[in-house]
């Protein structure tokens, strides 16, 4: 890929999807190594384009996370689940599987068919699934 910028269309629906998953935005933050509101900017619609580095990152985030839900292992987790949950509820964004995936950056004004479902998955995600170094990197 030599292109340098790209439509942030299919990344903001997969962050969406991953929080039908009941992942915070502050939890897909940190595990894409970016700052909380920069995520809040991508799920709100309010970012069109991002940089290489964000579209594979979200892009193998995605890959990683798609089928998983997020540990809760403590009150602030499972507060921080239910919030996403309720987020995604009212917003009407489909889990992972509900997205047509070939179309997410073919079509940069793609939108799948609203119908938010609970996400179960089929295990616990991993915290940093992209790698430490991602995560501590300078957020940009």
């Amino acid at each position: 890929m030599s292109q340098t910028s790209f439509d942030a269309n299919g990344s903001v629906w997969r962050l969406r999807s991953l929080v039908a998953m009941g992942h915070s935005g502050r939890r897909l933050a940190r595990a894409l190594g970016i700052r909380e509101d920069r995520v809040r900017r991508l799920l709100r619609g309010q970012t069109k384009v991002i940089d290489r580095r964000t579209f594979l990152n979200v892009y193998y985030l995605f890959e990683a996370w798609w089928d998983k839900r997020p540990p809760a292992r403590t009150g602030s987790e499972k507060a921080a689940i239910t919030i996403a949950y309720q987020t995604a509820a009212r917003n009407r964004w489909p889990t992972p599987a509900n997205l047509d995936e070939p179309e997410l950056d073919r079509d940069p004004g793609y939108r799948p068919k609203p119908g938010w479902k609970h996400g179960a998955g089929v295990g616990v995600a991993d915290d940093y699934p992209l790698g430490v170094a991602v995560a501590e990197q300078k957020a940009s």
